[in-house]
């Protein structure tokens, strides 16, 4: 369901406000004439770009509504083709941030990474440094399992 977020608090209200101004302002944009020399498809993707930061900034919409709005508007509005706008899920790399973003998300809504740190804050709570000790060799225990230092001081 699309829906604006409405809480009725200030900061909601400034924020729905400063979204409606970026929508206004990327319709504005989109029915400019070009630049001289510059395809009308130039103003249909700064109008994109704007009226999908706007909305990402203000968060009056939901951030993945906004993300699959951008998708459908590029592709309406033909800023570029199908396979160039959704080319990019094609890429390994695009799944391997997707897959750690899912992961994070795993870990914060179990507890497993307060619970990682409260484990490390309860053994090496004697200072900051030693703290820093515990993350970097938990770092490396998890990770490709060596500890690689190099010498910033110069």
């Amino acid at each position: 369901m699309f829906c604006i977020r409405t809480e009725g608090d200030l900061f909601s209200r400034i924020s729905t406000l400063f979204a409606t101004i970026g929508v206004l302002t990327a319709a504005i944009v989109y029915f400019l004439p070009p630049p001289a020399g510059a395809s009308p498809v130039v103003m249909h993707a700064a109008a994109l770009m704007l009226f999908t930061v706007a909305l990402w900034a203000t968060g009056a919409v939901p951030e993945y509504i906004t993300s699959l709005l951008f998708f459908l508007l590029a592709v309406v509005l033909a800023v570029a083709s199908p396979q160039v706008v959704f080319s990019s899920f094609a890429s390994a790399t695009m799944w391997l941030v997707l897959g750690g973003l899912i992961i994070a998300e795993a870990v914060g809504a179990t507890g497993l990474g307060r619970r990682f740190a409260g484990v490390l804050f309860e053994r090496f709570v004697g200072s900051y440094a030693a703290l820093m000790v515990a993350v970097a060799f938990g770092s490396a225990r998890f990770g490709k399992r060596k500890l690689h230092c190099f010498d910033v001081s110069h």
